[in-house]
């Protein structure tokens, strides 16, 4: 079986750049909900 390097390459940049931003949208959310825990 013959991978294409560049698609692979391409395919796990996608998959991380995917991860980094679920990442940030995570601690954005904690960031938002965090005030609102404390102050009840």
């Amino acid at each position: 079986m013959y991978i294409d390097p560049v698609h692979g390459l391409t395919k796990m940049c996608q998959s991380s750049i995917c991860l980094c931003h679920s990442m940030s949208l995570f601690l954005f959310a904690n960031d938002i909900a965090t005030p609102f825990g404390s102050i009840h």
